[in-house]
């Protein structure tokens, strides 16, 4: 297991089962209510995502086999992956929103693409009033394309000290499945499951950094 992935599973563990070592949380001022009238503009975030990778893909012909060294990927395989990735929302009535999000994984290029996020109603986690939200997001580069599906709890976060609330950032963790296809080969795909996490708002909070504020 590599250290990356022990630090997202601790993390991941923290976020499942404490109540924050900043407890209570923070004062009015610094964290507000979801349920407060929604901004104009824009809502952003960032999140972590790993989970477990199940590859498949075309078996080579007998000629590829003899022409590489490199192991065979098998129909099945299982691997662990993760992204790193950042998006941003404008509102279409008072549960749509829609806008455009990029995410890194690995050493290949970056994603692109758009996401619709529906949000049902209120929810309550880790002690503070936040939302339910679903979100499908779709998105591609020269190699690859995905489409991703994900069921989150979402709340605002002053991650600057208070702003003009045209735009918030968002802080939340959720359970995420994505598929993903090569653009060269329609038969070489994959797939995920796993949990997705904002990590700055997080870890701020649950350590209590107060300097942070």
């Amino acid at each position: 297991m590599t250290p990356m992935l022990r630090w997202f599973l601790g993390l991941a563990v923290l976020l499942a089962t404490a109540s924050a070592l900043a407890h209570p949380p923070p004062d009015p001022e610094i964290a507000y209510s979801a349920q407060e009238e929604r901004p104009t503009l824009i809502e952003w975030t960032t999140w972590l995502r790993g989970g477990i990778v199940v590859d498949h893909s075309t078996p080579p012909s007998s000629d590829t086999l003899a022409r590489t060294t490199a192991p065979e990927m098998r129909e099945g395989d299982r691997r662990i992956g993760g992204a790193l990735g950042a998006g941003f929302t404008l509102p279409i009535g008072s549960h749509l929103r829609v806008g455009p999000w990029a995410e890194v994984r690995g050493w290949g290029l970056p994603l692109v693409g758009g996401e619709i996020t529906a949000l049902p109603g209120s929810l309550d986690m880790f002690f503070y009033k936040g939302q339910s939200a679903i979100t499908l997001r779709a998105g591609a580069n020269p190699d690859v394309r995905s489409a991703q599906l994900g069921f989150a709890y979402r709340a605002p976060w002053d991650l600057f000290g208070q702003r003009p609330r045209s735009s918030r950032y968002m802080i939340g963790v959720g359970i995420v499945g994505t598929v993903t296809q090569s653009r060269q080969d329609p038969h070489d795909w994959s797939a995920l499951v796993g949990l997705e996490l904002e990590p700055l708002g997080a870890i701020r909070y649950l350590l209590g950094i107060r300097s942070w504020y």
